[in-house]
C-alpha cells in the first residue's frame, strides 16, 4: 500500500487503489475460532490480574502479621525458651532458668545511646562557644541540656526479658517532619521510616 501513496504536500492513496487492494480474509469458521481463542486469552489475562491482586493483598496482610508477631515476641518464643529468656507476658518459658549471657539487655544499650547523645550535645555546645571565642568557667552550661522524654509505659504490653521501651527522642538526635523530594516507591531495597510513621 505504501507504494501507492502519491502527492508531495498531502500524501494520499486514491480510492480506486484502495478498492483494488486485496485483503485476505479467513473463512467465517476460522474467524470464529480466532475470536474464541483471543477471548480465551483475555479471560486468562483477567484471571492472572485478579490472582496478582489477591497475592498483593495477602502479602500486605502477611507482612502486618509478621510484624505484629515480631513485636509481641512470638517469633523468638522457641529461641527464648531454649536460652532461658522470659516471654512477652513477663513470665518464664517452661524450663527456663537463666538469661543468655551473650545478649546485652536493651536497657544497657539505651544507657549508652543516652550517654553518647549527651556527649555529642556537649561537644556541639563547646564548639559554638569556641567559635564565639568563649571559654566556659564552670560546668553550669551543662544544665541547659534537655533530657529526652521517657516513654509512658502504663498502658503498653510487657516486653520480653532484655527489651526496653524507648521514645524516638531517646534514640535519635533530631526528629522533624519536613518536606523532601518525593522518591520512587520500589518493591526491594532498604525501607525508610519518616516522622509520620512514628506513633
Amino acid at each position: 500500500m505504501s507504494g501507492l501513496v502519491q502527492g508531495a504536500l498531502y500524501p494520499a492513496v486514491r480510492p480506486k487503489d484502495i478498492n483494488a487492494f486485496v485483503l485476505p480474509v479467513p473463512p467465517l469458521e476460522q474467524q470464529k475460532r480466532i475470536v474464541a481463542e483471543i477471548e480465551k486469552q483475555f479471560s486468562r489475562l483477567d484471571e492472572a490480574v485478579a490472582n496478582l491482586k489477591r497475592v498483593k493483598a495477602n502479602l500486605k496482610r502477611y507482612k502486618a502479621a509478621v510484624l505484629k508477631a515480631a513485636v509481641e515476641g512470638k517469633l523468638t518464643e522457641e529461641w527464648r525458651a531454649a536460652q532461658g529468656r522470659a516471654n512477652v507476658a513477663g513470665g518464664q518459658e517452661p524450663g527456663a532458668t537463666k538469661s543468655h549471657p551473650d545478649v546485652e539487655p536493651a536497657s544497657k544499650l539505651l544507657d549508652r545511646i543516652l550517654a553518647e547523645r549527651r556527649a555529642k550535645w556537649e561537644e556541639a555546645e563547646l564548639a559554638k562557644m569556641e567559635a564565639k571565642g568563649e571559654v566556659p568557667k564552670n560546668d553550669k552550661w551543662k544544665a541547659k541540656y534537655k533530657e529526652p522524654a521517657e516513654p509512658e509505659t502504663t498502658n503498653l504490653p510487657a516486653l520480653p526479658e532484655g527489651w526496653v521501651w524507648a521514645t524516638w527522642d531517646q534514640i535519635s538526635n533530631w526528629v522533624t517532619y519536613g518536606f523532601t523530594r518525593p522518591m520512587p516507591h520500589v518493591e526491594a531495597g532498604m525501607p525508610i521510616v519518616t516522622a509520620k510513621h512514628v506513633v
